[in-house]
């Protein structure tokens, strides 16, 4: 497969990433994430959530591995498609009033090698627990208690840390991060860091990098009305 931005705008295709000649274990990673997000869609919690933390074991252990055989590494394709997953609510759901970024993570390894070598893979770690978040997301949106949605902002900011210690995929995930935190600080009339979430997600936006023109077109409109009527305190909601 050779899945380029032009060709398939819901794929992101990252030639460049140094791994371990143990792709197996990389495929066993992908492979647990992959299933959690399957997981999600069928609302089964506590079954994604198990195999996020799997997948985040088995990369603490890949990442081992790595150091271990850092002058043996090769150089595969990682595949990331965005997958958009249902929310579902017993109540009113909060994100009647605004958009929420609903588009989980899954990723492929392909073994044909890239051309040209570059960074290494330390930003699957920011992927992995972005998925993870979308889970506790889903549930908070179900049970609608304010320490579930405290859960959730904890987590988007794992991610978010983890995020800046690499660009892999960077933007792909920094939109749903920055749109979602934003999002839950203004329905918690937390209104100075809902403010300071979206603008820098307008600033994320405006990139033409290709993170953010692989973004669906709802995706694009739902995170570009939130910037433009949630980034304001005065404002109450999105259309």
């Amino acid at each position: 497969k050779n899945f380029l931005f032009g060709h398939h705008k819901s794929l992101l295709t990252y030639k460049t990433n140094r791994v371990p000649l143990n792709m197996l274990q990389l495929a066993e990673i992908f492979e647990n994430n992959n299933e959690g997000i399957k997981q999600i869609s069928n609302g089964n919690f506590i079954a994604a959530q198990k195999a996020f933390r799997t997948a985040l074991l088995n990369l603490r252990d890949f990442y081992h591995l790595r150091q271990q055989e850092k002058e043996r590494s090769q150089f595969y394709s990682i595949t990331i498609e965005p997958r958009r997953i249902p929310f579902s609510s017993r109540k009113k759901s909060h994100s009647n009033s605004h958009y929420v970024y609903r588009n989980a993570l899954l990723a492929y390894v392909d073994p044909n090698p890239p051309k040209e070598p570059c960074q290494d893979c330390a930003g699957l770690t920011a992927m992995l627990v972005f998925n993870l978040s979308l889970v506790y997301h889903c549930m908070a949106e179900q049970y609608q208690t304010k320490s579930d949605y405290t859960k959730v902002l904890r987590t988007y900011k794992k991610a978010w840390d983890a995020l800046q210690k690499d660009s892999l995929h960077h933007d792909a995930i920094a939109v749903g991060i920055l749109n979602n935190m934003g999002a839950i600080f203004h329905e918690l009339a937390k209104y100075r860091q809902a403010q300071q979430c979206f603008k820098a997600l307008k600033k994320v936006v405006s990139s033409k990098r290709a993170g953010v023109l692989a973004l669906q077109p709802d995706a694009r409109t739902g995170i570009i009305l939130n910037v433009l009527f949630l980034e304001e305190p005065t404002t109450a909601v999105a259309a």
